[in-house]
């Protein structure tokens, strides 16, 4: 790939010497980032909004502007480092002003500048926590910021800024996500935020780039992906949830519960509350028996639910399922089936056994295979991944046998996931409301068992 030329007096003016550089290195170069106190920059737009190719200008720009300047640029591997800084830093910058040396991983510039490249390790944090201890510079960029982001990390970056220079400066980008400490850091004192950035703002994309990316997103996905807006995917866990609309385009199937076919039951069970859902393979056909995807086999529905107030007793809900609907064709649950106990210290996969027999297969989403970090971290891809391939919808005739409850499928999916009177621990995908948590894990143990992830296909899902 031919090389861009870039001036040696790069400016917000004409960053790429055309007539409108994009708005997002615009913002970036236009700050004045010089003075004796250090000043904090955090650059936040959608994918390919032009993050990179901003602080690489800027890194360009200051090293050409304050001979022998010391940068440090960091990524969270040293592979995005190399792929993604350096590949953009190749594509901008003429040869003849640098030369990269691999063994050091350093860019040295002619004049006797220099930039420090160097991995936050974002997979094993305790090793990158000390990644500039002892280091003396002048400017630091941190690029993707949010992908493992570590407070004292930064802090510990942020205090080698201490060479004597005139530009002094920390930037962080990243495209923006909610879930660790980087946003309420983005907010706190002291800081500039640069953000709202749209993938579609960027001119030097391929035509269309980002229309053609938000086809395949959900809305809220496409907000904060492409649109560069601080969107919690872990709001609705369900955004596109239609009560209105039948499937293959909605959630709404036409099927009634068959008693004559198998059935699986997905469960949380509780010490006084519970969630059960009694659910159905199906071809994924649609009314006239035709195949409705050619990589797609079946359809998941959920045809009833049982998700009692107050008493969520296990032996009593299971008696009730088994007089209505038989033995289950698989039972899918979380750990507790394992630990939660009645009164004479039997768990409840020894009342399944008592009720239903000891021929029903159990698939026990265990702490140990799938830890509640891990479910939530993830809880957001496997709902819309399998929800968006529509292989869960729920029965148009959908029975449940706690009419009274506010506590089932059809709140969850149109429930505001964080309302504000609501705490969230850390790591949790939503909050332990007391009402919705069981009947979400439930569906989130389904969600496992129909679409495995890796890092539990091997081992929570039997043969």
């Amino acid at each position: 790939m031919g090389k861009r030329k870039t001036s040696l007096t790069i400016g917000a003016a004409d960053p790429f010497l055309k007539s409108n550089p994009q708005p997002i290195q615009q913002a970036l170069l236009s700050l004045d980032l010089r003075g004796p106190k250090v000043n904090r920059v955090n650059l936040v737009s959608g994918r390919g909004g032009g993050k990179t190719f901003g602080v690489a200008l800027l890194a360009l720009k200051v090293c050409v502007a304050e001979k022998g300047t010391v940068g440090l640029v960091t990524a969270p591997t040293t592979q995005m480092l190399r792929d993604v800084f350096l590949e953009t830093w190749n594509e901008i910058v003429p040869d003849t002003l640098f030369r990269y040396v691999k063994t050091e991983n350093i860019i040295h510039m002619v004049n006797g500048s220099k930039i420090l490249l160097r991995s936050r390790h974002s997979d094993n944090p305790a090793r990158g926590r000390d990644l500039a201890r002892g280091l003396n510079l002048n400017w630091v960029i941190d690029d993707e910021a949010a992908l493992g982001f570590n407070k004292e990390q930064y802090l510990n970056t942020d205090a080698c800024i201490r060479r004597p220079g005139d530009y002094r400066f920390h930037v962080t980008t990243t495209t923006p996500r909610l879930g660790n400490d980087y946003y309420d850091f983005c907010m706190s004192e002291g800081q500039v935020l640069l953000d709202g950035f749209s993938t579609m703002e960027n001119p030097y994309l391929p035509e269309e780039f980002g229309e053609e990316l938000a086809k395949h997103m959900s809305a809220r996905q496409a907000e904060r992906e492409l649109y560069g807006k601080w969107t919690a995917l872990e709001g609705m866990i369900w955004p596109d949830w239609s009560a209105k609309t039948e499937w293959p385009d909605g959630n709404v199937h036409w099927h009634q519960h068959d008693y004559s076919a198998p059935y699986y039951l997905f469960f949380d069970p509780g010490v006084a509350s519970s969630a059960w859902i009694i659910a159905q393979q199906l071809e994924a056909v649609d009314r006239y028996s035709r195949p409705v995807w050619g990589y797609e086999d079946y359809v998941w529905i959920a045809t009833a639910e049982y998700t009692p107030k107050v008493d969520g007793s296990a032996t009593r809900v299971l008696n009730r399922i088994a007089e209505e609907y038989g033995v289950p064709a698989r039972i899918v649950a979380g750990a507790d089936i394992d630990t939660r106990s009645s009164t004479d210290a039997n768990t409840i996969k020894f009342y399944i056994r008592q009720i239903f027999g000891g021929a029903v297969p159990i698939t026990s989403i265990t702490g140990k295979k799938a830890n509640k970090r891990i479910q939530y971290d993830r809880l957001s891809y496997l709902i819309h991944n399998t929800a968006n391939e529509r292989r869960i919808c729920i029965s148009e005739s959908f029975k449940s046998h706690d009419a009274a409850s506010k506590r089932g499928i059809k709140e969850l999916m149109e429930q505001d996931a964080w309302p504000e009177d609501v705490d969230r621990k850390r790591h949790e995908f939503l909050p332990k409301d007391k009402k919705l948590e069981h009947i979400r894990d439930a569906l989130l143990y389904g969600a496992v068992f129909i679409d495995p992830p890796r890092f539990v296909k091997a081992k929570a899902i039997p043969a």
